[in-house]
């Protein structure tokens, strides 16, 4: 493999294929700092189209797109099995989409301590990164058996290059909605600069 200005190719002539597996190492935040998502929407494009690939028989035959897959996180720390991606082919390249959600059962016990922390009295009831760590402070194995948020995610690419097969670019896009109850903080101060993604990562 090279990496120029022609983007990433597989340069040995032929058609012998070459595995590739390209990962994001950053772990990419989703939410509010003080309101992560339960859910979020992926779409993802992937280009140029493999051209087709001619074999010393004389036949031909068009390179597969590859998968595209996602997991996420609460933490930074704790992942869950990576998700593959539903994959359509168009004109300028490859087309990745799909949707994370967190199951109700999977974020159950999380939920069930949300709402003893806002019964207590603390700053800012509606602060889940303030819960987040009112919990560890007593159970700091719980992301290690739970992930019942979407804190962040990473993505992986694999795919099969032929040679001479090269792939310029690779753009995607996270959406999530937030909602539910939202208490103001008893200090108007303790929700200043806090309008960023998620940021808390396990220590």
């Amino acid at each position: 493999l090279k990496l120029g200005a022609r983007g990433l190719v597989h340069e040995a002539p032929g058609p012998e294929s070459l595995d590739l597996e390209l990962q994001t190492i950053e772990a990419f935040p989703t939410g509010l700092s003080w309101r992560p998502a339960r859910s979020v929407s992926i779409r993802a494009s992937l280009g140029p189209v493999a051209s087709p690939v001619r074999l010393d028989n004389g036949q031909s035959y068009t390179p597969a797109p590859g998968q595209l897959y996602v997991r996420y996180s609460p933490d930074a720390k704790h992942w869950s099995t990576w998700h593959a991606l539903a994959s359509t082919t168009e004109a300028k390249g490859y087309r990745f989409s799909g949707q994370l959600v967190v199951p109700r059962q999977a974020s159950a016990e999380y939920h069930a301590l949300l709402e003893k922390f806002m019964k207590l009295d603390v700053p800012w009831r509606s602060d889940e990164e303030a819960c987040v760590r009112w919990i560890l402070k007593s159970q700091p194995g719980f992301f290690a058996k739970h992930l019942p948020f979407i804190g962040y995610l990473q993505f992986l690419y694999e795919a099969s290059l032929a040679g001479g097969q090269r792939l310029e670019r690779l753009e995607v896009d996270v959406s999530y909605g937030l909602g539910g109850l939202h208490i103001a903080p008893k200090d108007p101060r303790a929700r200043h600069g806090r309008e960023g993604p998620w940021r808390f990562r396990a220590p």
